[in-house]
């Protein structure tokens, strides 16, 4: 059933798929487990810059729409203002530079972000915090950008917290990276994974930053290409991988990925054998 245009419910074997970390554990998609704190060894410009290639945020210098229609060009990038936002919120400029993609696509026309929305003029949410689906036309957009507006009703001390009114793009990028990391990050869902499946804490399971069932999925691809591209592969990184207890013996298959994708991706092999041995590399 749709429940916003281009969104549908998903179904129970999607999301048995999309929970089980053990569809996950390959070089690519283990990035939805690793810890997305800030770090100055290994955040840096560069980084941000090649994890935004390919999109019109790449070595582009920020420009906005005041709420007057006003143009407000700086001189700083868009790279320059996700690092800043990560080292002021302590979250991972990768992390939000990956999730900037995931959540607004490559272009700068996003209706999140492009300013121009009738009756939210002059407002961005970078990251569609709470963008919750609506029937309204364009009602995931609007509510986030009610969110922009007065954090939907907020109290004044939010408000503060989170630097809104998201009115510049500055704002939006490092009040919202701010919110990140208060609401998740800093409360134990420090993974993409855990934003989407609350399984930390004491309150479990309704705390979940976004509806899409293979959000981490795809932003743990945006995360390890970034990584690869700056060649930091290498360095000592941190995953938090959840074990749970009455798993299935076999993990559920992937209901709604292009096959072809899914071997090159994620190879498996399942024997319901005893005595197997298992070559772990080339022979003669």
């Amino acid at each position: 059933m749709e429940v916003d245009s281009g969104w549908v419910d998903c179904s129970r074997q999607a999301v048995e798929y999309a929970m089980d970390p053990r569809n996950f554990l390959n070089e690519v998609r283990i990035f939805q487990f690793e810890g997305l704190s800030f770090s100055e060894q290994t955040d840096n410009l560069d980084g941000v810059e090649k994890i935004l290639y390919g999109t019109e945020f790449y070595n582009m210098k920020v420009s906005y729409l005041t709420s007057s229609g006003e143009v407000i060009n700086m001189q700083e990038k868009y790279s320059d203002l996700i690092l800043r936002g990560g080292r002021t919120s302590l979250v991972s400029p990768y992390h939000l530079a990956s999730r900037i993609k995931q959540e607004v696509g490559p272009f700068l026309s996003h209706s999140s972000i492009s300013g121009k929305v009738a009756g939210f003029e002059g407002l961005y949410n970078f990251y569609n915090i709470g963008a919750t689906s609506s029937s309204e036309p364009m009602g995931a957009i609007k509510n986030g950008l009610r969110y922009a507006k007065d954090g939907k009703g907020a109290s004044e001390e939010t408000k503060r917290k989170f630097i809104i009114p998201w009115n510049t793009k500055e704002r939006a990028i490092t009040g919202g990276a701010i919110f990140i990391g208060d609401s998740y990050i800093n409360q134990g869902q420090d993974t993409v994974y855990l934003q989407k499946f609350d399984v930390t804490g004491d309150s479990l399971f309704w705390h979940q930053y976004m509806t899409n069932v293979l959000a981490p999925y795809s932003e743990a691809k945006s995360i390890y290409n970034g990584y690869k591209n700056s060649n930091l592969l290498d360095i000592s990184m941190n995953f938090i991988i959840p074990i749970y207890n009455n798993m299935p013996q076999i993990p559920t298959q992937s209901p709604n990925i292009e096959p072809n994708n899914f071997v090159d991706d994620n190879s498996k092999v399942y024997c319901n054998a005893t005595n197997v041995n298992l070559r772990t590399g080339p022979r003669n």
